[in-house]
């Protein structure tokens, strides 16, 4: 099982960007450091909001993700670091954005990039929760889920059970090893940031 330095030991101060953008079909990325390495990290554990598995989106593609519950005590202090987190990336985009990429960014989408999900405005908060929601890898064909799932004891478990709540009581909360890897500007405007998942 693959190990990442825990979140809290991060020195969000010392994140940076990569001085040269690579181009993409729609856009570019601009890649985020952490002292010259990927920004690679794990998470505390935490409940699934919702079980997972891999969705049709608006625009006909798939994407599958892991519903991280950020609600109560347990996610509160992952919740603060993250946005810290997004509020340095952002900074620092603001910041070398145009010299990066010759041009300049969209204030306006970059302070829509969050890496953190809140419930709409109308939702209770009995019903939906504030979410981090790192992608999961999954066979394009077979919709099956790659990403690999573990227990504590560094056994393999079967991720559909574990994302369709198929899973043994006492697997109560997980917790994920992700790599937020850059700031995707398109050509478009929009500005997101990609964060995906190495094991759970």
């Amino acid at each position: 099982m693959a190990t990442a330095t825990f979140f809290q030991r991060i020195d969000v101060s010392a994140l940076s960007l990569d001085l040269v953008a690579k181009k993409s079909k729609h856009g570019n990325l601009i890649f985020v450091k952490n002292e010259s390495r990927s920004l690679m990290f794990q998470t505390p554990p935490l409940p699934i909001a919702w079980n997972v598995n891999v969705r049709s989106s608006d625009y006909g593609n798939y994407n599958c993700v892991l519903p991280m519950n950020l609600n109560g005590e347990k996610g509160l202090a992952f919740k603060m670091w993250l946005q810290a987190v997004g509020d340095h990336i952002k900074e620092l985009v603001r910041r070398h954005g145009e010299s990066i990429l010759g041009s300049k960014v969209s204030v306006q989408h970059l302070d829509r990039m969050s890496l953190i999900k809140l419930p709409p405005a109308s939702a209770t908060a009995n019903n939906l929760a504030t979410t981090f929601l790192p992608k999961l890898a999954f066979d394009k064909e077979t919709l099956d889920i790659e990403t690999g799932v573990f227990d504590m004891s560094g056994n393999t478990l079967r991720a559909e059970d574990v994302a369709q709540g198929r899973r043994p009581e006492r697997i109560l909360e997980v917790l994920a090893i992700v790599l937020i890897d850059y700031v995707f500007v398109g050509t478009n405007g929009t500005v997101s940031m990609e964060f995906d998942m190495s094991v759970v």
